[in-house]
């Protein structure tokens, strides 16, 4: 029998550890992710599903790689097994574009009850472009739906606030081309106003006489319920 004194029993015990630790704690690589990422943005969603879940793996709190895990799996048709993660990736961190997909994969799942509830939670996150909803096959079957209905008219209104007060609208009588005179008739200038960014803007283009040239912002502030002008 041979004998082999303790320090080296510890050190081959260290170094097969240390072996063992390299082994498993070898990182996400550059050609990893872009491989993921090029197999998911041409929709290849099995090979993408196969190459985030190493990846997920490795990198538990990696948000975006298990979002993209959750959306490759449920558009590969393994919707039970996209849940958990677009569960888990909406706790962490809710957004619209979470709730959706969720709210889609609920809906695959024919949960319409849940899809409908995570629908209504995105409301408070800035809500879903309705037209996104009404276009989405998933959600197709609830068209006629009063509940889904609802949300698509909340999430409208969530979308684009500047909707929701008869407020925003009180200066819309402005919008237009305008020949300005002075009070003897005579040419002063001319004014376009145009409502753009969602409604929420009246923006004057002014030409005057003398090269009097500027332009306006015009805002509705709900903080304190008044109109404000940025002439510049």
């Amino acid at each position: 029998m041979t004998k082999v004194a303790f320090p080296t029993v510890v050190f081959l015990v260290f170094m097969s550890c240390s072996h063992l630790f390299a082994q498993t704690s070898i990182g996400v690589t550059p050609d990893m992710r872009a491989e993921a990422n090029g197999s998911y943005q041409t929709g290849d969603w099995a090979k993408a599903a196969e190459l985030y879940d190493k990846i997920v793996k490795i990198e538990t709190n990696n948000i975006q790689a298990r979002y993209r895990l959750g959306v490759a799996l449920m558009n590969s048709g393994k919707t039970a097994d996209s849940l958990p993660h677009l569960e888990q990736v909406m706790t962490a961190s809710p957004n619209p574009i979470f709730a959706l997909s969720l709210a889609r994969a609920y809906a695959r799942s024919n949960n319409k009850a849940k899809s409908l509830e995570v629908l209504a939670k995105s409301l408070a996150l800035g809500g879903i472009a309705p037209e996104t909803l009404t276009a989405e096959n998933d959600f197709a079957p609830w068209k006629d739906d009063a509940d889904f209905k609802d949300i698509v008219r909340r999430s409208d209104l969530a979308v684009n606030p500047c909707k929701a007060k008869e407020e925003f609208r009180q200066f819309d009588f402005w919008i237009g081309d305008w020949d300005v005179k002075t009070p003897q008739g005579l040419p002063a200038g001319s004014s376009r106003v145009q409502l753009i960014l969602g409604k929420c803007i009246i923006f004057e283009n002014w030409s005057g006489g003398g090269g009097t040239n500027g332009k306006s912002f015009n805002i509705f502030d709900t903080n304190d319920n008044k109109w404000h002008q940025t002439w510049v």
